[in-house]
């Protein structure tokens, strides 16, 4: 079954410039499917972690925060 989730990103810094990257922490019999997840163009699967029956997906995004903040406003 799938089930979409939306993420929203809330950055309340005056500074908006620099890396930043996301992470999501899932069950781990719960299958993430992150290349159909939104937006493809515009992150970068960087890593899995798998402890204690948890699956922790790491991605960063290739965009500025600014633009990526702008998504949403």
């Amino acid at each position: 079954m799938l089930l979409p989730n939306w993420l929203r990103i809330d950055c309340r810094a005056a500074d908006t410039s620099g890396e930043y990257s996301y992470a999501i922490d899932l069950p781990d019999v719960v299958e993430f499917t992150e290349e159909k997840s939104w937006p493809a163009f515009n992150r970068a699967f960087v890593k899995a972690e798998k402890k204690d029956g948890r699956v922790r997906y790491h991605f960063k995004f290739a965009a500025p925060l600014e633009k990526v903040i702008g998504v949403f406003k």
